[in-house]
């Protein structure tokens, strides 16, 4: 049986699909040409809101996907307590691309199911080896976007392996604490915020 999760997505994307992608999308592909390289990481298999977030990137005319990465969520999530997150997640992208009937149309890769050990060391995982290889791209037209909604571990495991990317890609994260003084704490708010606390050494290796 679907669980209601499965089933709220999947009348989502087929109605988003059948909405815009079939109208829409094609003639917007002869108009407006990819302006970015992207690839998409996020802990997937978690809160599902990330793959909202997939399924209207998949539907940007303006970028090029080039690879959406399943990362792993914080040990003990509610959502996934197993050790295989980033394994799951990667599950979730897929049935999300199949009921979109896009199966098979984007490069899914699996990061990796831990954090970092140290801020040295970096977890070699498909997803990091997949952000040095586009990063390590000549490609001035379209500069290279990393997503993240989740943890930094792929992106820091990738600087790890070749730091030379630092000055190749541009990194959109969505995470850290609100800043007291501008935003009111959400519902349940901590000092460490979730996404931050997912690899607080990742963290540390992108923004020293």
């Amino acid at each position: 049986m679907k669980s209601l999760f499965t089933i709220v997505l999947s009348l989502f994307a087929t109605v988003t699909l059948t909405a815009q992608t079939t109208s829409v999308l094609p003639q917007m592909d002869k108009l407006v040409e990819p302006r970015y390289r992207v690839i998409v990481d996020n802990d997937f298999g978690g809160d599902p809101d990330g793959l909202f977030q997939l399924v209207h990137q998949i539907l940007s005319p303006s970028t090029e996907i080039k690879g959406v990465i399943g990362s792993h969520l914080k040990p003990g999530d509610p959502f996934d307590a197993s050790k295989n997150t980033a394994e799951n997640a990667v599950k979730k992208v897929n049935e999300t691309l199949e009921v979109m009937n896009l199966k098979n149309k984007f490069n899914v890769l699996q990061g990796s199911n831990d954090p970092l050990k140290d801020l040295k060391t970096p977890n070699v995982s498909e997803g990091a080896k997949a952000i040095v290889a586009e990063a390590m791209k000549a490609d001035e037209k379209n500069p290279l976007f990393i997503v993240c909604g989740a943890g930094l571990t792929e992106v820091a495991s990738a600087y790890l392996m070749e730091p030379k990317i630092a000055d190749k890609i541009i990194v959109v994260w969505i995470g850290g604490p609100e800043y007291s003084d501008l935003a009111t704490p959400p519902p349940g708010y901590t000092p460490l915020e979730y996404n931050l606390g997912i690899d607080i050494k990742a963290a540390q290796v992108v923004f020293n």
